[in-house]
């Protein structure tokens, strides 16, 4: 009998990259193969190797057939693979993912659950409209807008709905006027306050209020027209949004901004920025990629070590982490370029060397090598011998 290797597979919940959870970032690295939903946060992915990712789509005449994803994670787990199923918001809440778990317990597949935040509680933080209040609302639904195309399987229950404190509508912009029309027939008042959140928790959020008589000819005279994800919640608490907004309201709110540091460096900034309200992208116009030969390198640095430089300059973090690597790949004991001086050009690179117990001698005032050179002119470096550490794509003003 021939054992045949069993992977796993893993559902996975992610909103945005910010509020992805830890073990969630773990389970992405042990991946063999991840199949990602097409609204899934790109900054999300951005230190994932492309080759283990599949895009599913999931999104309204972009989707590929559920069927296909299912036969997917089925094949992919029994020939060994360790699988991520990536889901916008938690995959249990209007994912599918109950019926991807179906399939898997049938063919008797292992598989983990790693919840998200759905849709309805970003949509709710960061437009400032509270889903629940004492005062105000003691019931909630969290329901589709998007029907099957059999509308006779569990159709939704619209009387039972408008009998409800608040409402939330997933995937239901694209039939928002029937369901509109289908909570005012079921007894819903034309001025009940309505609101949609466009993009939430995101810098390009936009939240559009209205009464559920007015919210649908609303979004068909937006300019721009509203685009997925969007959530919408009716109920008396979007009354509170001018009061309790805040996320619309950061310093950086509706900027778009790009980052072109290497991905691997991108995550701190990027935080900040979408912290404060940016919509972020990261572009990475820089990419590292270890040297084929290290031979010069290692032989610089064994001259440094054996005293042969007066000064050592080192352009960025970069440039310190390969060399202590080096360093210690070399055997090479730090206390041997004690002699040596150090200058590097920027905050970042000087802290990283720092973190290794190294205090530089030099920072320029301007991070540039033309202002670091002019520092080392007044330095008395004539007749000295210096090294530099340096990306071969770097500025060459030293002289």
């Amino acid at each position: 009998m021939t054992d045949i290797a069993e992977g796993k597979v893993i559902l996975v919940g992610a909103s945005s990259a910010l509020l992805f959870p830890t073990i969630g970032k773990q389970k992405l690295r042990e991946a063999d193969v991840i199949i990602c939903d097409k609204l899934i946060d790109p900054q999300i992915l951005i230190e994932i190797d492309e080759s283990k990712i599949i895009y599913a789509g999931k999104s309204p005449g972009a989707s590929s057939a559920q069927k296909d994803i299912n036969r997917m994670l089925v094949e992919f787990a029994r020939s060994g693979k360790t699988v991520v199923r990536l889901k916008g918001g938690d995959p249990l809440i209007f994912a599918r993912g109950g019926e991807e778990l179906q399939i898997l317990s049938s063919a008797g597949i292992d598989f983990e659950i790693i919840p998200g935040i759905t849709s309805a509680s970003i949509a709710s933080a960061y437009s400032g409209i509270p889903l629940t209040h004492r005062d105000y609302a003691s019931t909630l639904a969290f329901a589709t807008g998007h029907k099957r195309l059999d509308e006779n399987v569990n159709p939704i229950d619209f009387g039972a709905l408008a009998r409800l404190d608040t409402i939330v509508l997933y995937m239901s912009v694209a039939k928002l006027r029937d369901n509109i029309d289908a909570l005012m027939e079921a007894g819903i008042k034309r001025n009940r306050p309505t609101a949609i959140i466009e993009r939430a928790g995101t810098g390009l959020q936009r939240t559009i209020t209205g009464t559920v008589g007015t919210i649908a000819d609303i979004v068909e005279k937006l300019t721009p027209p509203i685009e997925l994800p969007a959530i919408v919640i009716v109920g008396e608490l979007v009354r509170l949004k001018d009061s309790l907004s805040w996320f619309e309201s950061e310093p950086l709110f509706g900027q778009t901004i790009i980052i072109t540091r290497p991905a691997c460096r991108t995550k701190q900034l990027y935080n900040r920025l979408t912290e404060l309200g940016a919509y972020v992208l990261s572009i990475p116009a820089i990419e590292y990629e270890e040297l084929d030969d290290f031979d010069l390198f290692d032989k610089s640095l064994t001259g440094l070590a054996d005293g042969k430089y007066d000064w050592l300059v080192l352009t960025s973090r970069k440039s310190v982490e390969v060399m202590f690597q080096r360093l210690q790949y070399l055997n090479i004991d730090i206390r041997k370029l004690n002699s040596v001086k150090i200058a590097v050009i920027g905050e970042a690179t000087a802290n990283a060397l720092k973190l290794c117990f190294v205090h530089p001698e030099f920072i320029p005032k301007q991070f540039t090598i033309r202002s670091l050179a002019d520092g080392l002119r007044k330095r008395n470096i004539y007749g000295k011998d210096i090294l530099i550490f340096r990306a071969d794509i770097a500025e060459d003003d030293f002289s």
